[in-house]
């Protein structure tokens, strides 16, 4: 591979971070923000006009919170992901030796397997703050359905 190759690996890596961060992200907090509100708001009438057990609501509001956690624990994850894969693409780009070998394949592959967990770290968090969400969002939902 050559060094202008990964160089514009390396710029579509921060690319691509820049984009998710951006979107989706902005997307599960503002909903779940904005689910909050609505929990904490329906709480506050039922407990004005003394209603019934606001269970449902509490849970929704609950995952919803969770959700934003849950988020904010991803986008960490996130970064740290794409820091040690900017070392990855760092050392692949560094001189070789006069041999034509790199002396930097063990820090390759030490970043490579951090790169691997946190991969897989980062997809479960932002899959379940979006289950966590989209849950939240179907007891608000149900709740208003059935009132």
């Amino acid at each position: 591979m050559s060094k202008e190759f990964l160089r514009d690996q390396r710029q579509k890596i921060l690319d691509s971070w820049m984009y998710s961060v951006q979107r989706i992200d902005l997307l599960i907090i503002s909903i779940s923000g904005g689910g909050i509100y609505v929990a904490l708001k329906t709480l506050e009438f039922i407990k004005e006009h003394q209603m019934y057990n606001p269970i449902i609501i509490k849970i929704a509001g609950l995952l919803f919170v969770a959700a934003i956690v849950l988020n904010f624990s991803g986008q960490y994850c996130g970064l740290k992901l794409h820091e040690f894969d900017s070392y990855v693409n760092y050392y692949e780009t560094e001189e070789t030796n006069s041999r034509g070998k790199s002396d930097n394949s063990e820090n390759i592959k030490h970043y490579n397997k951090k790169v691997a967990i946190l991969d897989k770290i980062c997809s479960f968090l932002n899959y379940s703050c979006g289950i966590l969400m989209l849950t939240g969002l179907f007891l608000i939902a149900w709740h208003f359905v059935t009132f």
